[in-house]
């Protein structure tokens, strides 16, 4: 039996995989409904996504995942625009124009932000002169951009956005966040970034893996607090079986 640690879209996808492969799965949710971010209200209209997400259309990983699931056809291709919210008003940092007048970057740290960008963009190897060092393990996003950039680049730009999607835990996400930030900013241009949507909100992708899964695997109002080994063998594997306690 595999475990699943929350039924957001990354758990349902997961499940969606271990069922597909053959074997069975458990899906332990912490709330009352699957979808994590992708949850959605019911209105006497379309359905809204409780937080509004979009998904990056040139994400290949994405696609498959549209692709597999049947969802494919209703992904809505748009440019979308980037702003930021400093000192009550709204800045558009779209164009690097609009980078220049942003309170929080100026002509400095728009340079080192794009040198930063560029180097963690190309590729690189494990010499000495590699142009950026490999992803360090342990390494967060603040170290990461810190001893590259300066410490005014990250407070500047980049505490708010990781502070925007982590809460309190901005200071613990690690540097893989941060290579992963570039590469969704490949076709990221002045006129904003190439976006996707789905037709229906993704609670259409959130039904067609549940649909998968199987609701009888999911349980709801469920967290995961404990993981431990046991002390046998699997007579079937001869691997340690796992222990998970769940309240």
């Amino acid at each position: 039996m595999y475990t699943v640690a929350g039924g957001g879209l990354a758990g349902l996808v997961a499940a969606a995989r271990i069922t597909a492969a053959g074997h069975p799965v458990r899906v332990f949710e912490p709330g009352d409904e699957v979808g994590g971010r992708a949850r959605t209200y019911d209105t006497a209209g379309d359905p809204v996504e409780r937080f509004p997400e979009y998904l990056i259309g040139s994400n290949e990983s994405i696609r498959d995942v549209l692709s597999a699931h049947g969802v494919a056809d209703r992904l809505l291709r748009r440019r979308g625009r980037t702003a930021r919210y400093h000192g009550g008003i709204v800045h558009p940092v779209d164009a690097p124009w609009e980078q220049l007048a942003y309170p929080g970057l100026g002509l400095r740290n728009t340079l080192r932000l794009r040198r930063l960008e560029r180097a963690l963009a190309e590729p690189n190897d494990e010499s000495d002169d590699s142009p950026i060092s490999p992803i360090g393990e342990g390494r967060t996003v603040e170290a990461a951009v810190t001893g590259r950039a300066g410490a005014d680049l990250y407070a500047g730009w980049f505490e708010p956005l990781v502070r925007a999607g982590f809460g309190d835990y901005a200071g613990e996400v690690p540097e893989a966040w941060l290579h992963e930030w570039v590469e969704s900013r490949a076709d990221h241009g002045r006129g904003g970034e190439s976006v996707g949507y789905l037709d229906g909100s993704l609670g259409t992708l959130v039904a067609a893996l549940v649909d998968q899964v199987g609701d009888d695997v999911i349980r709801h109002d469920a967290r995961i607090v404990d993981v431990e080994p046991s002390t046998d063998d699997s007579p079937s594997t001869g691997k340690r079986d796992r222990s998970i306690a769940a309240i």
